[in-house]
């Protein structure tokens, strides 16, 4: 019968001066698209160039604003409920709101009320 058991290779251990190095080896892959378009170009040569360079900011706007937003209400949250080790969050809460509607208007000033030049 044909034994088709594996066993775990022993790791390769290179002694250091202060620690050990496990020896690795892997493989790194690259790949280059094709493409008349370009996600993250500010290139305003071209109307689909612009297009595209706007739309990726508005996109990448909306995420950073909405982490944001959900790392703010959540920290205001667990303050005003006494999870952060204190109470008596109001104040917070207000400081939190006008954070919001700062970062919604640097949002829009950044990518929708931007003037092409």
């Amino acid at each position: 019968m044909l034994d088709l058991t594996y066993e775990t290779p022993k790791p390769k251990v290179i002694a250091g001066a202060k620690h050990d190095w496990e020896l690795v080896i892997g493989m790194e892959v690259h790949a280059q698209v094709a493409s008349n378009a370009k996600l993250f170009s500010g290139e305003r040569n071209w109307n689909w160039r612009h297009e595209m360079s706007k739309m990726t900011n508005i996109i990448m706007g909306l995420i950073g604003t909405a982490l944001m937003m959900i790392f703010v209400l959540g920290l205001s949250h667990s303050i005003s409920t006494g999870f952060a080790g204190f109470s008596g969050g109001l104040p917070f809460m207000i400081i939190a709101i006008v954070v919001i509607g700062m970062a919604l208007y640097n949002l829009w000033e950044e990518t929708v009320g931007k003037k092409d030049k």
